[in-house]
């Protein structure tokens, strides 16, 4: 048996006669203690099931006796012996994949002083091959053909669950001979040869993995001569699931048109051998084989049935093998975690029989690291694993999935082959993720991949989907097809330079946000109602004619032209930010909402903007508006244009006004009640008032001449900004919901947040305050104070908030980030 072990010298090390100052005979100085030193040398790495000695090399400069601490701190947890020792043994555990436990012994001497070292034991995964597991092979159900068909295409898939397939064999054993064009591929083809009467073809194909095991399974193609007989028509049923050992009875439904049933003739095809009986009759019987962990645990039977004109047809049946009685205690896991998140399902959702389990979830706090025992469970469809841990996830195992979520793993490839009833995927937070296979998922109808790397994807064989979210990923390269039932595709901040969107006849909404396209082409999409591509480097798009698009979002792209002519139905354009130099939605009449700021270049708007209840063009060169005209505004945006004077009474329904940057000297806002969001910074304002705006959600005005600033009782303000005014008192208390405050660089005299419940960040830099009230809302948790002028005692409260945990006292500048944000990051 091999024997790991890390040697270790103990070292003593004794005080010395004589030599040197520092104390007389008679008044011998006290000895400085000095700390001990410890080492445990090189990490080990090993095998399951060997006994492993780790033994500390340690000293201590003072000759003190050492005591010993070692603590495990990774890897599932060992059977420790001598954990007070200076050596620590035991026997490294069977594992499913390569796995690191580390362990850190602390010394220390009598006097407390401490050292510590860490050491690491990697167990290697070891696969036994005499336990090597067979591969699985599947192959389409038996099917039929016309003796016309030029040619016919066979597909086989297979997979190892411990191993790899390294060949297969296509062999003909009956029908009509016919030259394949090549038999070692998993896709072959043959040409159908002329009957005089139906015909069947058959096939025995053989696979082998890496170390010699294999699997054979059976493919049977009917060929139909044409002679005008209707063919017997004859069914099995659905698929089962069968306990070992039963004796069960299958019966052909057979029934035919023009004629009768003269002949049945059962056959197994695949799977563990099970004895047929009665194979000439319309019920046959087997006896069920034995389950086998770790197996495939299907076999595929069919019947043949021949009418009295010589017309043949075919059907098959699979049947899934279950342990006897299907009870939990049958099985044998390899991953004690799974084990765990299966037994506490088991309690919670109180099955009784492997055959209960159909959804199985298991949280992040299982750290499963194979779903290598989901084979035993037969009538699992949904699959959700959060697990950073997963490093083996094979398909194989579970081919039966419909619903699939991977959160958080280790897994660097997925290939999802053998889930050919797999409608739904998800994957998130898979920062290893290279690539994703979905070249056999031809069923699949909902993808979802999030906040993992993934560099290309090929989506080609999917074409059933229904809705795409892919968000960011560092996806590059995406292949698509024709996609006739495709509704949504999201596409959102990924690395995307060049899309080709082929025909997709039902796709409504499409959002390729946060990407490198300069130029699109939408021409193939029809049917296309809602288009968000804000964040490129768009300069061109083509459209399809006769578009009926509503709602389009172009925000932050170098575009200088767009012809909205075309778009009748068009209800909403973002194109903010863009070098867009004049608009004309005159043929819009369903605009209603126009978002365009920060547009120096857009001079001239065309249209009847009265017909609005959404402008805003902020920071533009447009000065066509006459915006009293305005009055079903709901929205308004006009930072940045130097206006004197606004009138807001002409805008009854305003809930959004954004007039920053302006040179507005008064404001009155009290025929506004649904006001809640207003931006005035930047202006000349000396007063405020805000009694008649309880429903104001955000104020902000920072950088005015505020002197006076009147809050609603019970206002509904969340975020409070008077930065930068005048100000020597303002009633904030008012603003009992308040979560954000800044009133730093105002002349405050005093300050009241006594009673704000809500508040949790607060910014009064550059204010002479010098005591005020902390005991405020246990959320709280962020104080900004630059250049403050505090008392002693306030500095004695400012000091025992910040030492409470989670709380975050500054004095640095804030900048242009607002208060909530700046704290967040000084908190990182």
């Amino acid at each position: 048996m091999l024997k790991k072990t890390l040697l270790a010298t103990t070292v003593s090390v004794l005080s010395a006669c004589g030599g040197g100052s520092g104390g007389s005979a008679d008044n011998p100085a006290t000895p400085q203690n000095r700390p001990p030193s410890v080492e445990l040398g090189q990490d080990i790495t090993t095998e399951p099931l060997q006994p492993i000695e780790l033994l500390a090399q340690h000293s201590d400069p003072d000759g003190d006796v050492l005591t010993f601490q070692w603590k495990q701190i990774e890897g599932p947890a060992l059977n420790l012996q001598g954990i007070d020792s200076e050596q620590l043994t035991f026997e490294t555990p069977q594992v499913v994949v390569d796995t690191r436990y580390a362990f850190q012994l602390t010394v220390t001497d009598p006097k407390g002083q401490k050292a510590t070292d860490t050491v690491a034991v990697m167990v290697k995964y070891q696969p036994d091959n005499s336990q090597n597991q067979a591969p699985v092979l599947y192959l389409e159900k038996p099917f039929a053909v016309q003796e016309e068909t030029q040619e016919v295409r066979l597909h086989a898939r297979a997979t190892d669950s411990d191993g790899s397939i390294a060949n297969i064999y296509w062999q003909q054993v009956g029908g009509p001979p016919v030259t394949l064009s090549d038999p070692t591929s998993f896709n072959t083809t043959f040409t159908v040869p002329d009957v005089d009467e139906d015909e069947l073809i058959q096939f025995d194909v053989k696979v082998t993995d890496n170390l010699g095991a294999s699997a054979n399974s059976g493919q049977v193609i009917t060929v139909h001569a044409n002679n005008g007989n209707q063919r017997p028509v004859v069914s099995l049923g659905d698929n089962l699931t069968v306990q070992e050992g039963t004796l069960l009875t299958v019966t052909a439904n057979a029934s035919d048109s023009d004629g009768t049933i003269t002949e049945y003739s059962w056959a197994q095809l695949s799977g563990p051998e099970a004895s047929l009986s009665n194979k000439d009759s319309a019920e046959a019987q087997l006896t069920v084989p034995a389950y086998q962990t770790g197996a495939a645990n299907k076999i595929r039977i069919s019947v043949q049935v021949v009418d009295d004109q010589r017309g043949r047809s075919v059907s098959s049946v699979d049947l899934t093998i279950v342990p006897k009685n299907g009870s939990f205690s049958s099985l044998r896991y390899r991953d004690p975690e799974m084990q765990r998140c299966v037994e506490d399902l088991r309690d919670f959702h109180h099955w009784s029989a492997i055959t209960d389990v159909v959804t199985l979830e298991c949280p992040i706090r299982y750290e499963i690291s194979t779903t290598m025992d989901l084979a035993a469970f037969p009538n699992l469809r949904n699959m959700i694993i959060r697990s950073p841990k997963l490093s083996d996830f094979n398909a194989n195992y579970t081919p039966d999935i419909e619903q699939l979520t991977l959160y958080l793993s280790a897994l660097s490839h997925v290939d999802l082959k053998p889930l050919a009833d797999l409608q739904s995927l998800r994957i998130q937070k898979l920062a290893q993720l290279q690539s994703v296979d979905l070249s056999y998922n031809s069923a699949l109808t909902h993808l979802d991949i999030r906040e993992s790397k993934l560099p290309a994807l090929d989506l080609t064989n999917t074409t059933a989907l229904e809705a795409v979210e892919i968000r960011s990923t560092e996806l590059a390269t995406l292949q698509l097809a024709d996609m006739p039932s495709l509704q949504r595709l999201v596409l959102t901040q990924n690395q995307l330079s060049e899309l080709n969107l082929t025909k997709m006849p039902a796709l409504t909404a499409l959002a390729v946000n946060g990407n490198q396209l300069t130029e699109l082409d939408l021409s193939e999409l029809t049917a296309l109602t809602t288009f968000s591509a804000s964040d490129n480097q768009l300069t061109a798009l083509t459209f399809a004619e006769g578009l009926p698009l509503k709602y389009l979002m172009l925000d932050k792209n170098p575009i200088s032209t767009l012809n909205l002519r075309p778009f009748v139905e068009l209800e909403q354009l973002l194109a903010s930010d863009t070098k867009l130099k004049a608009l004309d939605f005159s043929h819009n009449e369903k605009l209603t909402t126009l978002l365009v700021e920060k547009m120096p270049s857009l001079t001239q708007l065309t249209g009847d903007v009265t017909q609005l209840h959404s402008l805003d063009i902020s920071y533009s060169s447009v000065t066509s508006v006459d915006f009293a005209a305005l009055n079903n505004l709901e929205i308004l945006g006009a930072s940045g244009m130097g206006l004197k004077q606004f009138d807001a009474s002409k805008h009854p329904k305003l809930q959004q006004l954004m007039l920053a940057d302006n040179q507005l000297s008064t404001l009155d806002i009290s025929a506004n009640p649904d006001l809640v969001v207003l931006d005035v910074k930047g202006n000349q304002l000396k007063t405020l008032d805000l009694t008649h705006n309880p429903e104001t959600f955000e104020l902000t005005a920072n950088d005015n001449q505020l002197e006076n600033v009147t809050l609603p009782e019970g206002s509904r303000l969340s975020y409070l900004s008077l930065a930068n005014n005048h100000l020597k008192n303002v009633d904030v208390v008012k603003a009992i919901n308040v979560y954000e405050v800044e009133l730093n660089n105002n002349p405050l005299t005093s300050l009241d947040i006594g009673e704000l419940l809500q508040l949790r960040a607060l910014d009064i830099s550059n204010t002479p305050i010098s005591d005020f009230e902390l005991a405020v809302s246990s959320g709280f948790w962020c104080l900004v104070a630059e250049n403050h002028q505090f008392s002693t005692a306030m500095q004695d409260k400012v000091a025992e908030f910040a030492a409470q945990s989670g709380h975050l006292f500054s004095t640095r500048p804030r900048g242009e980030l607002n208060v909530a944000d700046f704290c967040h990051q000084q908190s990182q």
